[in-house]
């Protein structure tokens, strides 16, 4: 028991002995400048670099980028489709946050059921007209992009009468 007892009391001392040691480093050493402490000394040690990131060449470029709003698609005309091939700029404008036309694609369309149809036999892409064969309201789904590569996608509901 006396063994034990020898081996835990030489243990705690050097454990208590490590903790002053410890302390006196971390709180009480001081340097030249007034810093008191290692971490304290150290960190003054340490050079800090303050980057002014407004006197990048690009920030104006980027505040003003970030200004702009995404292109806006809207049905523009004031009646329905006639049946038929019919030019799709006639009624649908697409625009850049400045109000410079941009051009647009179809990417689908639906009948009034929520059926995708067949693009090819509705939509000429080289002719940028759509051909609708039957009467009703078609959920079109529209595409641009503008110069700043900023892209908006919408669907626009195009009525088509007789």
């Amino acid at each position: 028991m006396e063994k034990i007892m020898d081996e835990y009391g030489r243990f705690l001392l050097d454990l208590l002995t490590m903790g002053f040691l410890i302390a006196y480093l971390f709180g009480t050493v001081t340097d030249d400048a007034g810093h008191c402490g290692i971490l304290e000394i150290t960190g003054a040690q340490i050079a800090v670099w303050d980057t002014d990131y407004n006197a990048y060449q690009d920030y104006d470029t980027y505040e003003a980028e970030a200004q702009k709003g995404n292109p806006v698609i809207e049905y523009i005309a004031d009646k329905p489709m006639a049946l038929g091939e019919n030019r799709a700029a006639d009624y649908i404008a697409a625009s850049a946050w400045d109000g410079v036309e941009l051009p647009f694609l179809i990417i689908r369309v639906e009948d009034w059921r929520g059926a995708e149809m067949d693009l090819n036999g509705i939509y000429n892409e080289a002719g940028n007209s759509l051909n609708f064969s039957a009467p009703g309201i078609y959920k079109v789904r529209v595409v641009t992009r503008d110069a700043g590569n900023r892209k908006t996608e919408c669907d626009i509901r195009i009525p088509v009468s007789r």
